[in-house]
């Protein structure tokens, strides 16, 4: 049975004894999380980044549509059909006069399914398209040089492979978007960090559209990869770009194009990423615009031979900064400038290759192995490959290269021991929040289940950062939930739905309790089950 909202009605009929449901609203964090984001009108950029889709041809706002999704996420809920169901936050559902069914489904999963196909539909697939792709293809194959290997074109397959790229990029846009309109109301990031995330699907399940199979320490893998870029505040951080493609794409290829135009960096800013991004083209790029960057170098590197040769020399060592790595030590080497060049290109082109160089200065790490056995056992047996380690009988180097030649050692070793709270990130996203628990083998369901998913995250975390959440501050969603379901919610905190023949109200325990006493005896008497 459809109800509507009328706390008038309601009131009228309950005084009377006429009530049909009281179910009890318990306040939660997501609900809590909702409301932050819809006093502060965080929604409200969300529904303008589909303004096209404003309204559903059943005529639900699209507001509700997105509400259901996100509070969905929040609950770390995936289905379709959950979605459907997942509005709880009365303020919400009294904003929007809601229809509201006794299930509190607002909407059909079929309906769910159309709108979140209609926010991926986009412009057919142009002829230029389709031959830069064939273009591609076959530049590859060249590079392959295997005369033996014939592509086979198929124009078609390929028109029909880049119109499912495109509809399920459409969220991936909704959500780059929606985290400019965020990070513009909050204050100005200057520290970024930029990694690559799989996202792992049923190796078995060859329906998984656009999906790749690749070897991934010795097992085989199929799914997806996001390059992603976070930020970090003064009141905590955010993922505020993604990238999405294929699971066999190289992290560097599938970031350096739109990373090296990306217009959320400001001159000044810091980009930190792992030796996986370790490209001087791409370097370069970024300096010219006036991003500093802390990278790692790999052991085979002249730059990282040339620092671990200097810092010996030297022996200048300073004790670590971060006093929970016992027997570590650091130096300072400046004036590399030229050094993160090839031997061949430097031959080759000394003049052209110098001109062009970044003054690199590095932070070189000695780690005493006698004394972070634990540390080299762990980092061994988490499979880490060693490219970025040079040893000695008693020493393990690190080096770590910054295009600030104004920074200390310690100053370096601080930005680089931010980069960790992207992994943190991942973690909680697949551990916690399920990031890649699919329903859909559709490329824009699956889309729009990771990016709805980092949404719901960024609003999380931006609602701990706030005054209105800041209690939560240092605990997960996972730790919010159980001590949320451990503890007794106090009267006058919980909601309340009545539902009154084809009008329903949310009441405040206050509201509730001066109904109660309004009601004539024998009312009340009929009324106490209700609330039992």
């Amino acid at each position: 049975m459809i109800v509507r909202k009328n706390k008038a009605k309601v009131k009228e009929r309950f005084i009377n004894g006429n009530i049909d449901t009281l179910e009890v609203v318990i306040p939660n964090i997501s609900d809590h999380v909702m409301e932050y984001a819809d006093s502060h009108l965080f929604l409200d950029e969300i529904i303008n980044a589909v303004i096209d889709c404003k309204f559903h041809s059943d005529g639900i706002p699209a507001s509700l549509f997105l509400y259901g999704l996100l509070s969905a996420k929040l609950k770390r809920l995936f289905s379709v059909t959950e979605s459907t169901l997942a509005i709880t936050t009365p303020s919400i559902i009294d904003k929007y006069n809601l229809n509201f069914a006794s299930k509190k489904e607002f909407t059909s999963e079929g309906n769910m399914r159309k709108f979140i196909e209609k926010i991926g539909s986009s412009d057919a697939i142009t002829a230029e398209q389709v031959q830069e792709k064939i273009k591609e293809i076959t530049n590859k194959n060249k590079l392959i040089k295997d005369e033996n290997k014939k592509i086979v074109i198929d124009e078609d397959k390929i028109r029909t492979e880049l119109q499912i790229k495109q509809n399920g990029h459409k969220f991936v846009t909704l959500f780059n978007n929606v985290s400019k309109k965020l990070l513009e109301k909050l204050e100005k990031p200057k520290i970024h960090i930029l990694d690559c995330v799989k996202q792992p699907v049923n190796t078995s399940n060859f329906n998984y559209e656009l999906s790749t199979v690749i070897n991934y320490e010795g097992k085989m893998m199929r799914g997806y990869k996001m390059g992603v870029l976070r930020c970090i505040t003064e009141k905590g951080g955010m993922i505020e770009y993604l990238i999405d493609d294929t699971l066999s794409k190289n992290d560097m290829a599938l970031v350096e194009k739109e990373i090296s135009e990306y217009d959320g960096f400001s001159s000044g800013d810091y980009l930190l990423a792992d030796r996986g991004f370790a490209k001087i083209e791409f370097i370069t790029n970024l300096v010219k615009r006036g991003v500093n960057v802390i990278i790692p170098v790999r052991k085979n590197m002249d730059i990282f031979k040339e620092c671990v040769k200097l810092a010996k020399e030297s022996n200048a060592w300073e004790k670590h900064p971060n006093q929970k790595r016992k027997g570590q030590e650091i130096v300072l080497i400046k004036g590399l400038k030229g050094l993160w060049i090839s031997e061949k290109d430097r031959i080759k082109k000394p003049a052209k290759m110098l001109e062009n160089a970044i003054d690199f200065s590095a932070c070189v790490i000695r780690i005493e192995k006698d004394k972070n056995k634990d540390m080299i056992d762990a980092s061994n047996k988490a499979g880490d490959d060693t490219d970025a380690i040079y040893e000695d009988e008693k020493y393990i180097y690190l080096v770590i290269t910054s295009t600030n030649s104004e920074l200390s050692a310690t100053q370096i070793i601080r930005y680089y021991e931010m980069r960790p709270e992207i992994e943190e990130d991942f973690r909680q996203l697949k551990d916690i929040w399920k990031i890649c628990t699919f329903t859909s083998t559709k490329y824009v369901f699956v889309m729009c289940q990771i990016c709805m998913t980092f949404l719901a995250y960024n609003l999380f975390n931006m609602f701990k950062a706030s005054d209105e959440g800041i209690k939560y501050l240092y605990k997960s969603m996972k730790r919010i939930s159980n001590e949320e379901q451990r503890d007794r919610v106090p009267f006058n905190e919980a909601n309340y739905l009545i539902i009154s023949g084809s009008y329903y109200g949310i009441f405040s325990g206050a509201e509730l309790l001066d109904l109660y006493v309004e009601c004539p005896k024998e009312i009340r008497e009929k009324i106490k089950p209700l609330l039992a």
